[in-house]
């Protein structure tokens, strides 16, 4: 019976795609504290409420826009590599030698 390997290709590009995903996350952590930073005077009287707000809101959306879009690549990543994994199952075990048949 042959054995084959699961293609590394689906593993590396999800891996690829989650190194992505964190460095989005981690950009758009910087971008929310520098502009909550930004909204504070030194002397906390000069409170940007307005455009902190829309930015907060800018940069919600664009999170929630990246989150929507991991989840849909794992999701992909998980039945592509479930259906890889089923066809190659019954692959090896049409290929795998049958028993014969007992004669009563």
């Amino acid at each position: 019976m042959t054995t084959q390997l699961l293609d590394t290709k689906m593993f590396d590009e999800y891996q690829k795609q989650l190194n992505e995903w964190q460095s989005q996350f981690t950009d758009w952590q910087k971008s929310f504290f520098d502009t909550w930073l930004e909204s504070m005077s030194t002397d906390g009287k000069d409170m940007k409420f307005t455009e902190t707000f829309k930015k907060t809101v800018d940069i919600q959306q664009e999170f929630i826009s990246n989150y929507i879009e991991a989840q849909q690549k794992a999701s992909q990543f998980a039945l592509e590599s479930q259906k890889k994994f089923w066809d190659n199952y019954f692959e090896l075990v049409r290929k795998a030698p049958t028993p014969e048949t007992p004669k009563i």
